[in-house]
């Protein structure tokens, strides 16, 4: 009887784990919808609240492409879309996109921390860090 049950067990365990899988786990993290949630210079936190650039959502499809939303204030002093832009990305591994516009790509680290990533520049002894937040 021991036997039979054990032989059950390993029969059917590939049909409970399989059974149970989420399609998701598979998914790259960078798919989805993100907006800025806050910006660093060096440290200190630069504002955000009401800046038109800040209103753009980027939209990660699991595809291999993008579309970034750019705002521009118009003359009622209301943000308003101005273009929206199209490109493609690919995950290079060990935190690593390739993110393509127009046919110029850039290699970007992204840190993924539960349901935001941060991008972290440092251009003239300033340091930017970027952090997405998923909507």
């Amino acid at each position: 009887m021991k036997k039979i049950f054990l032989l059950v067990l390993i029969l059917t365990s590939p049909i409970l784990f399989n059974s149970c899988s989420d399609d998701d786990d598979d998914k790259d993290p960078i798919v989805g919808q993100w907006e800025i949630y806050k910006m660093t210079g060096n440290g200190i936190p630069l504002p955000i609240e009401d800046d038109c650039d800040f209103e753009g959502v980027l939209d990660f499809n699991s595809d291999g492409t993008f579309t970034v939303e750019d705002y521009e204030e118009n003359n009622s002093g209301q943000c308003v879309l101005d273009e929206t832009n199209v490109g493609s990305w690919i995950n290079e591994g060990n935190s690593i996109y390739k993110i393509t516009v127009d046919g110029e790509s850039e290699l970007i680290e992204l840190t993924f921390e539960n349901d935001t990533f941060s991008i972290i520049e440092t251009e003239d002894n300033i340091t930017i860090e970027i952090i997405y937040k998923r909507l």
